[in-house]
């Protein structure tokens, strides 16, 4: 617990959790913990689950066997260089090479190996080690045409890029986006010599701010172009232009390389997420970020148990395309409030189990605009969510859900369902508890009440036609937010309009239609969950 630059933890064959009954929080913020194969702990579970020997993808974990070690295998058949950080050396079929451990020469550099290699590859194991220098490690493969997985390549502990890439004439892109620089000192001749080379991708992880020695870094990189259209210069080949273009309003040879991210504020107890190049720098400034957005999380994010009362997502997010929303905001029992989901696009999502559970303090989950056409899972995706009056899901399309158990279990004050044409049940096989323990609140368009003795599966989960057809869902034709909060249900809150602060771009008048901005006219408004008179 609160091991948080615990980076390994070695173990042996005699290591077991056969007989522990008891692990809660076992593992809590050790951040920086990484299993021998590659196995990281964001977004898994913190107890004894996880505490076995990393056997990679198919039976992860956070410990390292004895004998682990980082090393680099050429296979001849295929022309590809592949680094390894496992106990597997042995065992692999090519040649193995000891990875260089100051700055001398790769021993596939000086056995001609290198002038033979047309690919490289970073195994997911190779996120467990720490290297101390890549010197030279690509030099003069001339024949290198792709290196895949270099996000991989852990370069916190790096001093010395020098070389590293000189000669790759035949590699036209480079994405570099973590490398995470802040102690290297030498990136001489690091680019040398690559003509062809036209982008390098970074992120504001990448520092020169530490580097002394940077001769002759990009010369002859006449194809090199920075993100902003900054080309090559012979008269400026070292550091000075190893940085994004243009974001320190400067020329530069490298082009920034977005990433999603979350990012925790104590100060305002919010949880914001973004789609650029600047985490570092919200790290700089001691906030928490989270990454690992592009993954189908398996337990709660980490950012579950911060206490965020507040969810942003900022504009710069509208870009970002997440396959899996699955257990986003999962326990978050502070969370009072959700803005900028306008920015969320899931039109590639296929996974939102869990999104909403237990976020019992939301008034008001604005999902109007949801593209859910991709989305085969919505299991317990609202389920707790004991606040929460009206749902407007009429932009969902789901032809192609199949799972949709507990999706609104236990949302006892829950009136109000609305579904558009494209809410369909053909495909969903299961189903159970969908609508386990609601109450006589939740009503269908035409009258429909949900009632203990009627099925609680996807029987019901359809447009109310009446006694003869009956559902518990509401028809609306077009996706206008509709907040259902009765009268009196909230204690209102006197506002001066001249005086208020806007905390949330999410207003509503009192019959549910959702506004533009702060409202213009006097009269009774919900605005983050809770009445507010402008006078």
């Amino acid at each position: 617990y609160g091991c948080t630059n615990l980076q390994t933890i070695y173990v042996g064959s005699n290591w077991s959790t056969a007989a522990v009954t008891s692990s809660a929080n076992m593992f809590n913020n050790c951040t920086s913990l990484v299993g021998g194969r590659g196995t990281t702990i964001e977004g898994r579970s913190i107890d004894k689950t996880y505490a076995q020997i990393d056997g990679g993808s198919n039976n992860p974990g956070y410990f390292t066997a004895l004998g682990t070690l980082a090393y680099a295998c050429y296979t001849e058949s295929n022309t590809t260089l592949t680094f390894y950080y496992d106990d597997q050396r042995n065992s692999r079929s090519g040649t193995t090479y000891n990875l260089n451990t100051g700055a001398t020469d790769t021993r596939w550099d000086t056995d001609g190996t290198k002038a033979d290699v047309t690919k490289v590859v970073f195994d997911p194991s190779f996120k467990g080690a720490r290297p101390t220098t890549t010197y030279s490690w690509f030099y003069a493969m001339r024949q290198l045409q792709s290196i895949e997985g270099l996000g991989y390549l852990n370069t916190i502990y790096v001093t010395n890029m020098a070389y590293m890439f000189m000669y790759c004439d035949k590699l036209t892109n480079l994405d570099l986006s973590q490398f995470y620089t802040p102690k290297v000192t030498d990136m001489d001749y690091m680019f040398y010599g690559c003509t062809n080379l036209q982008t390098i991708y970074v992120t504001t992880r990448w520092r020169t701010s530490a580097v002394t020695s940077s001769e002759r870094m990009f010369e002859y990189c006449e194809s090199l172009e920075g993100g902003k259209g900054t080309t090559y210069n012979e008269n400026h080949v070292d550091a000075d232009y190893a940085h994004i273009d243009g974001v320190t309003n400067s020329p530069g040879y490298l082009t920034g390389k977005n990433e999603m991210y979350a990012c925790y504020t104590r100060d305002n107890s919010t949880l914001t997420f973004y789609y650029d190049f600047y985490r570092s720098d919200h790290d700089d400034q001691g906030h928490k970020t989270y990454g690992g957005l592009e993954i189908r999380f398996i337990d709660k994010p980490g950012w579950s148990d911060m206490g965020a009362e507040r969810v942003v997502f900022d504009p710069s997010f509208a870009e970002a395309r997440p396959t899996s929303t699955k257990r986003w905001f999962e326990g978050m029992a502070t969370l009072k409030s959700i803005d900028g989901m306008k920015y969320l696009n899931t039109s590639e999502v296929t996974d939102m189990a869990a999104m909403f559970e237990k976020c019992y303090e939301l008034i008001i989950i604005d999902v109007s605009n949801f593209d859910t056409s991709n989305v085969t899972n919505m299991h317990s995706m609202f389920k707790d969510c004991y606040n929460v009056v009206s749902l407007d899901l009429s932009s969902f399309n789901t032809a192609k859900l199949s799972m949709a158990p507990e999706m609104f279990q236990m949302c006892r004050n829950l009136q109000t369902i609305y579904v558009g044409s494209g809410w369909t049940t053909t495909a969903l096989t299961y189903s159970v508890d969908m609508f386990t323990d609601c109450t006589t609140k939740l009503k269908g368009g035409k009258g429909t009440t949900w009632n203990s003795s009627n099925p609680t599966d996807k029987t019901y989960a359809r447009i109310d036609g009446g006694p003869s057809n009956p559902g518990y869902f509401t028809y609306k034709g077009s996706s206008s937010v509709t907040t259902g909060i009765e009268n009196g249900q909230r204690d209102a809150v006197k506002v001066q309009s001249s005086k208020f602060k806007v905390q949330s771009e999410e207003w509503y008048t009192l019959d549910g239609q959702k506004l533009s901005g702060v409202p213009t006219k006097r009269g009774v408004y919900i605005q983050n969950g809770k009445k507010a008179v402008i006078k």
